[in-house]
């Protein structure tokens, strides 16, 4: 088994006997002999295939290779694009010619050609290749191929014979192969060249055909040569004025244009092509057309010029429709923005208007309840007056806090705040509302919930949740006001039993205006309070959401605030489940309240309202302190506290008395009554949750008078 792989050396020249070594007498004639058959194999050969070019070159050259060499197979096959296979350009073999094929170089003989190397085996080849299967298939014995390279010495292809024989002088097959190696990588070339000429032609003409831009080639005189319909139509000529040289570039720019023209042609003759620029040309009929154009030289030697034209018309009629609408926009808006900013004057003006009346007003009311005779009928009527005043006054900050808001100018003033505290002040200032609609206002607030938050501003939220509920529930209902944490947020709410609400509604409930059904329990409003909610909320960095089950079926809003760490503070000396606090009180909201504010400092709070309950209660309970109304119905406070001194384990039990009347003798009334301490109405809860304290530090008695 003999196989040579060698570098590649250019052939000898049979007809040069100096190659004909000298070193054996015997060996001149023997190599004479061998340089005569390579000679002639070349003639015959070169002699039919040297006048022909592209396929029938290598047609030619295939057969009589064949058949010189004496090979069962030649071909002729290019490299892949991808590098790893060769595509066949001609094979001839068993006497006829055989279809082009492709296949893979991997596990071949013909890999180690590629890699620029002459490859000859002159037998058994298939053993040395057991993964090239067609070799096998084949029959194949021998193997001689040869590199194709081009200039720059990269392996274009290969030219191969393959022998179903042992191969007696593979010399001269190598010789004769690459003799002719040259020639076949120019024509692969040549053919590729001409092969990627013709697709661009072809792309080029259904580009023109396509019509989907205008298409031309002009000379450098800018006459047009060729055009599509698409060219011809945007500018109005047809082609017998093309034929007839009537179309020039230069005598198609407006009078006002035309010196510019020369200058795109001179551009394109030195860089040989140009970026797209606008133009304007004069159609056949006189009208104007404006067009985007881009051209590249197409041949130095003729001088010609290919260049795409898009008609620019229907662009330039969007373009001028888009920059007048953006003009009225601009201009509605400006008119917006003024109409908004006169808005904002007219608000500020009404206020200004509507609350000079409403002051004097209220303070008018106010001496009149002072000075007016026990009169019911006339208190009556002054309350009235009074809630009106102050139902109109809301409404005047509502409307300006919504303008605030839509100018984005409705500020924050953020302090540690005991959120329960506002929400007991805000059911404070709604209750009397509650009572003359029928309605019931009641609390349950989870002690210690602080937020950093404006407290007018979450004030006025409370307000204007309770508001709304009081406004969409009927006569006998209930509106509860929840506080809770969940998580890391204060979440408190405003549950009424009232009408409810749409589904479809939920979605639109805080935008501005937006009202519910105009029921039969629906007690008027703008629309406005919950629009002003949700941007409070939000200014406090919360969320607002409301929750209904329909129609009848009542509502709930639902307001979460981030909490933060409550600030340090003086704590009221109790036990960790707090001392229980008896308050004797007729007044059903005033008594709630304490329990509530009191509730909410950690006691444990008992109410009664009248001092026969309130004894009954002490036989069975013993509280830590007792709050005392003096002006009780039945038995008033002082018999109260005389009938407490003799319960059993009641003696030593401070008590705080509890009055509208603050006059010194008032004070001294109640001290020599027995009781610890005094306050005064209305109730400041902060000094009322310090006093108890004083009072369960010192354990003042109950009867710390005269009997």
């Amino acid at each position: 088994m003999q196989t040579c792989v060698r570098p590649i050396q250019e052939p000898d020249d049979p007809r040069d006997s100096a190659h004909a070594r000298t070193d054996g007498v015997g060996q001149v004639p023997q190599r004479q002999a061998r340089q005569q058959r390579l000679f002639d194999a070349i003639r015959v050969v070169n002699d039919e295939s040297s006048s022909q070019r592209g396929a029938a070159f290598f047609d030619t050259l295939t057969v009589r290779l064949a058949s010189v060499l004496g090979a069962d197979v030649a071909f002729v096959g290019q490299l892949g694009l991808d590098g790893t296979s060769i595509d066949i350009v001609s094979v001839f073999g068993d006497g006829k010619r055989a279809k082009p094929f492709s296949y893979c170089l991997a596990g071949t003989p013909c890999a180690q050609v590629i890699a620029n190397r002459v490859y000859a085996h002159s037998k058994d080849v298939v053993r040395l290749f057991p993964e090239d299967t067609l070799l096998a298939e084949m029959g194949i014995h021998a193997y001689v191929g040869v590199p194709l390279r081009d200039a720059d010495g990269r392996s274009i292809g290969i030219l191969v014979g393959l022998f179903r024989r042992d191969l007696d002088d593979a010399e001269l097959a190598e010789s004769v192969l690459l003799f002719f190696a040259p020639r076949v990588a120019l024509e692969i070339q040549q053919t590729r060249s001409e092969c990627v000429l013709r697709q661009r032609d072809e792309a080029l003409h259904r580009l023109m055909d396509s019509n989907m831009v205008g298409f031309v080639i002009a000379d450098l005189e800018g006459r047009i040569l060729d055009a599509n319909d698409a060219y011809l139509s945007m500018t109005g000529f047809d082609r017998a004025d093309m034929f007839s040289g009537r179309i020039r570039w230069p005598e198609m720019a407006p009078p006002e244009r035309a010196a510019d023209e020369p200058t795109t042609v001179q551009r394109l003759l030195a860089q040989d092509s140009s970026k797209a620029w606008e133009a304007e040309w004069v159609r056949k009929d006189g009208t104007r057309v404006s067009v985007v154009m881009g051209g590249a030289l197409l041949d130095a030697s003729s001088g010609r010029v290919v260049a795409f034209v898009l008609d620019q018309t229907e662009h330039r009629r969007v373009e001028r429709e888009r920059q007048e609408v953006l003009e009225r926009e601009h201009a509605a808006l400006a008119e917006a923005q003024e109409a908004n900013r006169a808005k904002d004057r007219f608000l500020a003006v009404v206020s200004h208007e509507l609350r000079n009346p409403l002051s004097p007003i209220t303070m008018a009311v106010g001496m009149l309840q002072a000075l007016a005779p026990a009169d019911e009928r006339v208190q009556n009527g002054l309350r009235i007056i009074e809630r009106n005043a102050r139902h109109e006054a809301r409404l005047v900050d509502d409307l300006l806090d919504l303008s605030r808001v839509a100018r984005g100018a409705l500020n924050v003033e953020r302090k540690p705040l005991d959120l329960g505290r506002v929400l007991v002040e805000a059911m404070g200032t709604m209750r009397e509302d509650a009572r003359r609609l029928g309605l019931h206002i009641e609390g349950a607030f989870e002690p210690g919930v602080w937020v950093n938050a404006d407290a007018t501003r979450i004030g006025q939220i409370a307000i204007n949740l309770l508001a709304n509920a009081l406004k969409f529930t009927p006569t006998g209902g209930c509106v509860t006001v929840r506080l809770q944490r969940q998580g890391e947020s204060a979440q408190f709410s405003v549950e009424d039993t009232g009408v409810g609400i749409e589904p479809e509604l939920l979605p639109r409930l805080f935008a501005p205006f937006v009202q519910g059904s105009a029921g039969a329990s629906r007690r008027g409003g703008m629309g406005i309070g919950l629009s002003i909610v949700r941007s409070l909320v939000e200014l406090h960095g919360g969320v607002a959401r409301a929750e209904s089950e329909g129609p009848g079926r009542g509502a709930r809003f639902i307001v979460e605030l981030p909490t933060i760490t409550p600030p340090q503070m003086e704590a009221p000396a109790i036990s960790p489940t707090g001392p229980r606090v008896l308050v004797v009180e007729d007044n059903d909201d005033a008594r709630e309240m304490v329990a509530t504010c009191l509730g909410m400092r950690g006691y444990s709070v008992a109410g009664c309202a009248t001092g026969e309950a309130a004894l009954e209660w002490l036989s069975r309970e013993r509280p830590g302190v007792i709050l005392v109304d003096i002006g009780l119905p039945g038995i008033d406070g002082y018999q109260f506290l005389r009938g407490a001194r003799l319960v059993a384990g009641c003696a030593s039990i401070p008590a705080l008395a509890v009055t509208a009347f603050g006059a010194p003798e008032d004070v001294k009334r109640t001290r020599e009554a027995g009781f610890a301490g005094h306050v005064v109405k209305p109730l400041d809860v902060d000094e009322l949750a310090n006093r108890i304290s004083t009072l369960l530090v010192a354990g003042s008695p109950l009867s710390a008078g005269p009997s």
